[in-house]
């Protein structure tokens, strides 16, 4: 196996494991993937971020 195939691996478990702990949906990950597009990807977790800490800051 191709050393660069693995590194993109980890990252794609990384970015899962992140969207998981953010509640997104695997229907939105898959989504997200389809797009390729590391940009929209940041500003789509941080978007999720915000909204969680809005969340926490209400309880």
């Amino acid at each position: 196996m191709e050393k660069k195939s693995i590194i993109n691996q980890f990252i794609y478990l990384d970015i899962i494991k992140i969207s998981k702990q953010s509640n997104v949906s695997v229907k939105e990950i898959k989504a997200l993937f389809a797009k390729a597009d590391t940009n929209y990807l940041k500003l789509y977790l941080e978007q999720k971020n915000e909204e969680i800490y809005k969340e926490i800051r209400r309880t």
